[in-house]
């Protein structure tokens, strides 16, 4: 009995600790995916700044 409930506690552990991982790597990808679309927006930002200074310039 006493060894059921050890492994018993080792497999929460164990299936808290894989649960853990999974929302650390949830959250890296979250916020990866929100600096890869923030690095998308800046860079069409300059884009598009830099054809208005252009197209301003040669009117």
């Amino acid at each position: 009995m006493i060894q059921f409930a050890i492994n018993l506690k080792y497999f929460c552990s164990k299936s808290l600790g894989i649960k853990r991982k999974s929302v650390i790597l949830q959250t890296n990808n979250s916020s990866n995916q929100i600096l890869k679309t923030k690095t998308i927006k800046t860079m069409i930002n300059i884009v598009s700044l830099t054809w208005w200074w252009r197209i301003s310039r040669f009117q």
